[in-house]
């Protein structure tokens, strides 16, 4: 049967760094939607692609990264072979 968890219950079982997980989750994707508005604007709109801005876009998504990597106890290199590793696994099957 399902289980449903209300705000007190939520509020009560976070701590500092579930937190902090959600903080940097949660701010990925806000800029995850700053960059993608920023390509839109050139690949939609035929506006000149502002590079300026989307390197600080790119460096903002890099900063929440490596954050959420910390919270998690992982590192960014750990996350790059765990990536290669499953991309090989599915696409070494489709061949």
């Amino acid at each position: 049967f399902p289980v449903t968890i209300h705000g007190p219950d939520i509020r009560e079982s976070l701590n500092s760094q579930k937190c902090s997980i959600m903080h940097m989750a949660i701010g990925l994707m806000g800029e995850v939607g700053e960059l993608v508005d920023t390509l839109k604007r050139h690949a939609i709109y035929n506006q000149a692609l502002d590079k300026e801005n989307a390197c600080e876009e790119i460096g903002d998504l890099l900063f929440y990264i490596v954050g959420l990597c910390n919270d998690l106890g992982i590192t960014v290199q750990d996350c790059l072979i765990s990536n290669k590793r499953k991309l090989l696994r599915r696409y070494q099957s489709s061949n």
